[in-house]
């Protein structure tokens, strides 16, 4: 999930070429690992990764799957995170 993430970080930096690298490198880990992996929906990790090598604009507006749900980040969530810079 950390090559997913930073993969999603280099698209939001328009670095397609490191996009790609680490998607290609997330899908190597999690070839053979069960499509429900504790609650993360990883058959739509997997999807979603495929289909943005090709079209990164697959990514707009994805969200990972846990437990069903998707969570909204809350305010404090983002009070956090500006503190981290």
């Amino acid at each position: 999930m950390v090559q997913v993430a930073a993969g999603a970080y280099k698209f939001d930096f328009e670095n397609g070429d490191g996009m790609r690298s680490l998607f290609e490198t997330a899908l190597q880990y999690v070839h053979g690992v069960p499509d429900d992996y504790y609650g993360v929906d990883l058959a739509d990790v997997r999807a979603t990764l495929r289909a943005s090598l090709d079209d990164p604009t697959a990514l707009h507006g994805w969200r990972i799957v846990l437990d069903g749900d998707c969570d909204d980040a809350t305010e404090a969530d983002f009070r956090y995170a500006e503190r981290l810079d």
